[in-house]
């Protein structure tokens, strides 16, 4: 995945502390202040984490720089969640991809800092094509699942679960737009279009 929002890596203890302690102060503030704030006073981040402006600039250009990197590590964090959650569970019906697909993005959405960058739309042009990796492997990883189920899913493509993805991830930005919990209704509904989508690529009528 395409470097993030760091100027070097902390190698040595204290440095790694440093730096944890910057991200760290920087998610709590997201949720108590917002994003805007962050950006807009340099100064902000300096005086509640208590590192020295030296510290934070050998490590960080900008507090906008500390955000991304925030996002960057939300998105390698998740990386392998998905893979995992369809490995724990038996999955013998091909909706169960969907499915475990919806639990994923809800565990996802209902993170305060994925509310605030994503669904606030405050994303940089580093993370936005950070982001359109990530949903590659995400792509990925459905169709890897859905292999299972061949040949009914033979035509299925990359390119078709990298729509399935791009439609899930916008949808979920509106259902947690206004609802910090997610509007259940549009979730229930995300199933929808994934499932009538999902099935126009299906050559089985059983499923």
């Amino acid at each position: 995945m395409t470097q993030g929002g760091l100027r070097k890596r902390p190698l040595q203890a204290r440095s790694k502390a440093t730096t944890a302690r910057i991200l760290d102060t920087a998610s709590r503030l997201l949720v108590d202040v917002g994003y805007g704030a962050i950006v807009a006073s340099p100064t902000l981040l300096l005086q509640e984490s208590g590192v020295s402006r030296g510290s934070f600039y050998s490590f960080f250009e900008t507090p906008e720089k500390v955000l991304e990197e925030l996002a960057f590590q939300c998105m390698q964090d998740s990386a392998a969640l998905l893979g995992e959650m369809l490995r724990s569970r038996p999955i013998t019906h091909w909706h169960t991809i969907v499915d475990t697909l919806i639990e994923f993005y809800k565990d996802c959405f209902g993170r305060p800092l994925v509310r605030e960058l994503w669904v606030g739309q405050h994303l940089t042009p580093p993370v936005r094509a950070a982001d359109r990796e990530w949903m590659q492997d995400v792509a990925h990883t459905v169709l890897d699942a859905f292999a299972a189920f061949a040949p009914a899913f033979d035509r299925l493509s990359l390119r078709q679960c990298l729509v399935a993805i791009e439609m899930c991830e916008r949808l979920f930005q509106y259902a947690y737009t206004d609802e910090p919990a997610g509007d259940q209704d549009i979730i229930g509904e995300i199933r929808v279009v994934l499932v009538q989508y999902l099935s126009h690529y299906c050559d089985d009528g059983d499923y």
